[in-house]
């Protein structure tokens, strides 16, 4: 169950671009109010003021004045690591992964067809119009996840959803899911048909994305049994 502690440090929810981060943004407002701040770059609307003007947190004093702000939880776009300088630990990180081959279709459809280009990869995979393949190979395109979370293992983080498990994740966490909260908010339209050749080019670019994928739905396998455990003996005891 995902609770906020006393702790005055931020708990740091990694939205990686196409995992239903949207809809869990949602879902955390819903249930945090306006203890929760989006992140995702000075230019960005959603981005909080205060974390506009701070841009990125570099010492004891920005966090202070978070905390002072009432900010419990930072969501948005970033790399967990700058924050680990700050001295978050991997239990206040709360992120959603989904395969990686089907994350970057996603990602590539959304950036191909988006009319904002702030983003580097939006704007040249416009400006050259580059297939799915050139795009995935590009540096800043593979193992996002990986990289966003690094160096951070997956069971230390204290909450890990599955985009393709999503109501079940969001039942593991215990909190209440607005009416209209569901995993296809700002979902990708449009996207052409994959072919299973073109799909397995993706995972091998994205080898350190798929590993931590696999230990993401091994830990959701566990969470999920001993969640079935305790219904169980609940159940008896009743």
């Amino acid at each position: 169950m995902l609770t906020l502690d006393a702790s005055p440090l931020p708990v740091i929810s990694v939205h990686i671009p196409k995992t239903a981060g949207t809809a869990f943004a949602d879902v955390l407002v819903a249930n945090f109010g306006d203890t929760v701040a989006f992140s995702y770059g000075t230019r960005h609307p959603k981005t909080h003021p205060l974390l506009k003007e701070i841009g990125r947190p570099s010492g004891p004093d920005d966090l202070k004045r978070i905390a002072d702000a009432g900010i419990r939880i930072i969501h948005g776009h970033f790399f967990v690591n700058r924050f680990r300088k700050l001295g978050i630990e991997p239990a206040n990180v709360w992120v959603w992964l989904r395969d990686p081959a089907e994350r970057l279709i996603s990602e590539y459809y959304f950036n191909r067809s988006r009319d904002d280009v702030i983003n580097p990869l939006a704007k040249a995979l416009q400006a050259e119009d580059l297939s799915l393949l050139d795009y995935a190979g590009r540096k800043d395109a593979r193992n996002l996840q990986h990289r966003l979370l690094r160096p951070f293992d997956i069971d230390d983080l204290g909450f890990v959803g599955l985009t393709e498990f999503y109501d079940d994740c969001l039942e593991l966490t215990g909190l209440t899911v607005p009416p209209a909260s569901n995993r296809t908010r700002n979902a990708t339209k449009a996207k052409e048909p994959v072919d299973r050749k073109t799909r397995m080019a993706l995972t091998r670019l994205n080898f350190a994305d798929q590993m931590r994928y696999g230990d993401a739905v091994r830990r959701l396998s566990r969470e999920r049994r001993a969640l079935h455990q305790k219904s169980t003996e609940t159940a008896k005891a009743g």
